[in-house]
């Protein structure tokens, strides 16, 4: 069930990564048309807060996607990146342990 959800979070990412950079667009061609005098100021406040809705649902899907991958990783104690054990990355040296003074 939790890498069901990690997988969920993972496509939520996408799909939040595809409408900020759609609302990004948006925003950069509402600008361009309100400059050229084709678009009045309420479209410019309406396509910038559209902008800040997309980024506000991007980073709660970043947040999201994250808990769900130390959860995955925390449950079955394994790096996926690395490749292995938890307990072999106390021993491997990307991950020194600090000396005790």
């Amino acid at each position: 069930m939790t890498v069901s959800d990690y997988n969920v979070h993972r496509e939520l990412v996408s799909s939040a990564t595809n409408a900020l950079d759609l609302a990004d667009m948006a925003y950069a061609q509402t600008q361009q048309r309100f400059i050229i005098g084709k678009a009045d100021v309420n479209a410019v406040t309406l396509a910038l807060n559209r902008r800040r809705e997309a980024v506000k649902n991007f980073m709660a899907a970043l947040q999201n996607y994250w808990t769900s991958h130390y959860k995955v990783r925390r449950l079955t104690l394994y790096d996926f990146q690395m490749n292995m054990p938890l307990s072999d990355l106390v021993e491997y040296k990307a991950y020194p342990i600090p000396a005790a003074n």
